[in-house]
Formats: C-alpha cells, sequence, structure tokens
C-alpha cells in the first residue's frame, strides 16, 4: 500500500492552499490587494453599460475614492499593514477593483510584472477574467431585470420578489460571515 500524500496525512479531504504554501514557501502566503485601475467591459461599453454587480462603479472599491497609488506604493502599504498583524514574509498579489485584466495584453504584463520583480511576492491572483468570461454578462442582464441590482443581496431580494427584505440580510448575513473567515 503507498504512503498517503501529506495533506491526507493531515486529515483534509483535499489538497488546501494553505498547506500548499506553507510546504513551497516554508510559511503563510498572504494576500495583498492591489490595483492596476482598469476598466471593466461592463462599464467601458466593451460588453455593456453601467457596470454589473461585481464592478459596478456605485459600488465600494476603496482605491476608487481615495487615489490611487502606483502598484510599488500599494505593495509596500499592503505589506506594511499585513506584517504589523500577521508573522508573514511571502505574499501574493491580488489585482483587484473591477476587472483587472481588462487591458491589452502588453499592457497586462507590464503591470503584472511589477510585483512579480519583488523576491517576497509569489504569485498573482487575477481571477476576475474567469469571473467576468462565465458569470458577469448573464448576472448583469439579469440584474438589471430585477430592478438593477447593486448588490448581490438585492439582486438575490429582487430575483425572488422579496418584499419582506429577509432574503437581503440572510444573504448579507452569509457574505458578511464568509468575509469575516476569508
Amino acid at each position: 500500500m503507498s504512503e498517503l500524500p501529506f495533506w491526507r496525512a493531515l486529515g483534509l479531504r483535499y489538497y488546501a492552499q494553505g498547506p500548499y504554501f506553507k510546504r513551497e514557501f516554508g510559511g503563510v502566503v498572504r494576500k495583498i490587494s492591489v490595483d492596476a485601475h482598469f476598466s471593466c467591459p461592463n462599464i467601458d461599453g466593451t460588453v455593456g453599460s453601467g457596470g454589473c454587480v461585481f464592478c459596478d462603479a456605485r459600488s465600494f472599491s476603496p482605491s476608487r475614492f481615495f487615489g490611487l497609488q502606483d502598484l510599488d506604493a500599494q505593495i509596500n502599504d499592503g505589506i506594511l499593514k499585513i506584517t504589523r498583524r500577521f508573522d508573514s514574509s511571502r505574499f501574493i498579489a491580488y489585482f483587484q477593483p473591477s476587472t483587472n485584466t481588462h487591458a491589452p495584453l502588453d499592457v497586462l504584463e507590464r503591470y503584472y510584472r511589477v510585483p512579480l520583480r519583488r523576491p517576497e511576492i509569489v504569485g498573482l491572483a487575477i481571477g476576475t477574467y474567469l469571473n467576468w468570461k462565465i458569470v458577469a454578462h448573464r448576472l448583469r442582464k439579469y440584474s438589471q431585470i430585477c430592478g438593477d441590482s447593486i448588490t448581490i443581496p438585492d439582486f438575490i431580494c429582487n430575483r425572488f420578489r422579496d418584499g419582506s427584505g429577509v432574503s437581503r440580510i440572510i444573504a448579507a448575513l452569509i457574505i458578511l460571515v464568509f468575509f469575516t473567515f476569508y
């Protein structure tokens, strides 16, 4: 009989990201949110206008309100904030607000290389592309049908015609709980 993979020996049912990072990089890897200040195809007219529930200009993206630093300054700030709270020396640059994959390839490459020049940055998180490609168009279409919903709780409440608002509260609480642990 073959030996169990180390993550199975830890009692895990799947190979989780945390144990992978600890094994690969010798410790916890933390996420640093950065903003390349690209637009979104649901805002600039490529797919639609007005945004979707993920990147609607009326939704909350702190960097959009407080001005934008260059990527190096955002990374420095992120590392400083995280290391004040946690013992961590490895990070992933998370290109967060709007769709940080919505630019020509040469521009994306230039921006994505900035954090990767730093030895403490071990990777990039740029998952908004799949979200946009698979989910955003349908969700935006249905959010417009459902009273031009801006947030996921509004969408759920409007979609299921919940006049009491209970579904909005439940959805908001679920999001709050999961983002708290995220």
